[in-house]
């Protein structure tokens, strides 16, 4: 192929269903992709519709490049962003170059709008990300914390609040929790952005009210081979009532024991104000070798290449 067939779609109506899901199948047979649940991800955000970017060779897509559309807060600012997910290339046509052409395409769109683009890539398609000029911010910061039946134990007082179930599609309109955390960089996580990332097919959720609006938890229980796992999506609180981060975790811990999990997950960067109450429970950052990067023009890159004023989460990537 000397002059691949490159093409761009932004609109459901235009969306070759059966093509790309033929691909994805092909690339990702352990993931069980469907029509329902890529119209959720790249056409229901409620920040706009995904670019999609693809290589057609006899009528088949044989590589695909996805830029899911969200806003991300820059201290008082919210910014287009674009979250580069699902690349991939047919195993027949890897090595040619496809998906760092697709990928050289779309940080040239992120660059002339002026967005944001930030990817949780795997290590097969990393190096490509690199050579089309993406800023390697920080490692993925996953914590763990292994439960033992002798560690069952409340480690804080009663602090005079309860935490409550909610549905997270009935959240209120009005003022969200996230706009009183301060956090100066981070996905923006307004109750229309939880309502929509908490709804994804398929997936079951449980979502949570810290007393009286101080925060909000979401966790979600996975099945592994080695058995439950609870994975702690969000989790965040005012900036003034930082003092009850403790008393949530345990509230966690005790909910993991209830699932019977054996263990707890988190995203949780290192000089992150939670990083001691996180550490105190037990969720210790773990190597990893897989990264989180960035791309943006100069005056872009200036704001968002900060790690320690980043708050991630596990709800930031599309696998949880």
């Amino acid at each position: 192929m000397q002059n691949p067939d490159i093409r761009k779609i932004t609109n459901f109506d235009e969306f070759p269903a059966a093509k790309i899901l033929k691909l994805m199948r092909q690339c990702m047979p352990h993931i069980d992709h469907d029509l329902e649940v890529l119209k959720w991800q790249y056409f229901n955000t409620p920040n706009g519709n995904a670019n999609l970017y693809y290589i057609e060779n006899n009528n088949e897509i044989i590589s695909f490049f996805a830029m899911v559309c969200h806003r991300i807060r820059v201290g008082n600012d919210l910014i287009v962003a674009r979250s580069a997910q699902d690349v991939m290339t047919h195993a027949d046509f890897r090595g040619l170059g496809h998906l760092h052409v697709l990928g050289r395409i779309a940080r040239e769109s992120i660059l002339a709008a002026g967005e944001i683009g930030i990817t949780f890539p795997n290590q097969n398609s990393e190096r490509s990300f690199r050579r089309n000029g993406w800023i390697e911010l920080c490692q993925v910061p996953v914590r763990q914390k292994y439960l033992f039946e002798e560690e069952i134990t409340r480690r804080t007082k009663d602090q005079g609040f309860v935490i409550k179930a909610v549905d997270i599609s009935l959240l209120k309109s009005k003022k969200s929790i996230w706009q009183e955390t301060d956090f100066y960089l981070g996905f923006n996580r307004d109750n229309n952005y939880l309502q929509w990332r908490y709804s994804k097919p398929k997936q079951v959720y449980m979502s949570f009210i810290i007393g009286d609006d101080m925060g909000f938890i979401v966790v979600k229980i996975f099945e592994s081979l080695d058995g439950k796992i609870l994975h702690i999506c969000e989790f965040f609180l005012k900036q003034k009532r930082d003092e009850a981060v403790a008393a949530a975790l345990d509230f966690v811990g005790t909910l993991a024991t209830q699932w019977g999990c054996y263990k707890i997950t988190a995203w949780l960067t290192p000089d992150h104000r939670y990083a001691k109450a996180f550490g105190d429970f037990g969720l210790k950052l773990q190597y990893t070798s897989r990264f989180i990067f960035i791309t943006g023009n100069e005056t872009i890159l200036d704001k968002i290449n900060k790690a320690g004023a980043w708050h991630f989460s596990q709800g930031d990537s599309d696998v949880y």
